[in-house]
């Protein structure tokens, strides 16, 4: 039993006899305690009947509660992402939370979309742009969240339909490089000052760790003596070692420590690390008349190495990249890479030409 929003509303939640979970909003917490011992009775007895509860509930379940549902999932199951389910939780139910989530068509979250994207409609049907708007890749994560909630709501059958029977996720191309050129570089550093966010930028640039692995960086995570950093949570769950070159070891090296901070890079709060990357960072590329690049691009890191002759497979596990076809993209930079593929030929004719020759 719980009180999901401390507003005195309390559900239950139950296992039946084949071990599948039940949620029921009640009310008051004496009414709560009382059906949950009645329901376990009910199924102590075989006579847990949950089609008959599923139709009481299923015409008036809000949308607002099927994600409810959906996050009590997410966080018994610890899911990493926690964080951004929150995010993307709250502006579904922002836009759409109060609807019965039967009533949802795919028009409605159609619109929501563009919200996303950062559009509007003014008066007359003109369409104006809002600055900001988020990425295609970044609404399908939206658009995941929502679909999930809907077809876990489908098969504990709160729902008959989902409007994502119709409703297809944008197509997004993974592909694109974008690494920041020596002379870029250049013109950034000359406009951020500040020694500590200048080792930011150094630590994204010169070990390609995504931008939540740099934040949850803490001391401990460094071994100076080896020269090496631990990754401990990555996207793909697992750790990797990443050695630190002579010039990031001198910048993390002159970076001051707080004894009540085990971050490297850590919040105004003892105990407390940052969440994002700089506030200013948009106007220092602004200032540096730099476009098209993101922190979170770590092409930087790995086209380097790929251009200065590295190993693919190196890259790979540097990245840690899952599968090495996600290393691929960076090929066409090797210098060598594809002259040894075509030189294959020349062996060919020449041993070719060697045989006529002969005879």
């Amino acid at each position: 039993m719980f009180d999901r929003h401390g507003d005195g509303v309390h559900w239950i939640r139950y296992a039946d006899a084949t071990g599948k979970q039940h949620y029921e909003k009640v009310g008051p917490k004496a009414a709560a305690n009382d059906l949950y011992r009645q329901r376990k009775e009910e199924i102590r007895l075989g006579k847990f009947e949950p089609e008959e509860i599923r139709r009481k509930h299923r015409s008036n379940v809000t949308v607002a509660q099927m994600i409810d549902e959906y996050i009590e999932s997410c966080e018994a199951n610890q899911l990493r992402d926690l964080r951004n389910i929150y995010s993307r939780s709250k502006f579904w139910k922002e836009q759409i939370g109060d609807r019965p989530a039967r009533s949802i068509l795919p028009a409605d979250v159609e619109r929501s979309m563009k919200v996303l994207a950062g559009r509007r409609f003014q008066s007359g049907g003109h369409k104006a742009v809002k600055p900001g708007g988020r990425a295609k890749a970044t609404i399908n994560r939206y658009l995941a969240l929502l679909k999930t909630a809907f077809s876990r709501a489908l098969e504990n059958r709160r729902l008959a339909h989902s409007p994502f029977d119709a409703i297809k996720l944008h197509k997004v191309n993974n592909k694109r490089v974008r690494w920041l050129a020596d002379d870029e570089e250049k013109r950034l550093f000359a406009i951020v000052k500040d020694p500590v966010d200048r080792a930011k930028i150094n630590a994204a640039l010169l070990t390609g760790m995504r931008a939540q692995e740099e934040w949850q960086l803490k001391w401990g995570d460094i071994d100076f003596r080896q020269e090496i950093l631990t990754v401990r949570d990555s996207k793909s769950g697992e750790g990797r070692h990443i050695p630190i070159n002579a010039s990031l070891l001198q910048i993390l090296r002159s970076l001051p420590r707080r004894l009540d901070n085990p971050y490297v890079f850590c919040g105004r709060k003892a105990g407390e690390r940052i969440t994002d990357k700089p506030k200013n960072w948009e106007k220092w590329l602004a200032a540096a008349n730099i476009q098209d690049f993101h922190w979170h691009d770590r092409h930087t890191f790995a086209s380097r190495l790929v251009m200065k002759g590295a190993n693919l497979y190196d890259v790979q596990k540097l990245l840690g990249h899952k599968t090495i076809e996600m290393t691929m993209r960076y090929a066409h930079l090797s210098p060598d890479h594809w002259k040894k593929t075509v030189n294959l030929l020349v062996q060919v004719n020449q041993g070719a030409a060697r045989k006529t020759g002969s005879e």
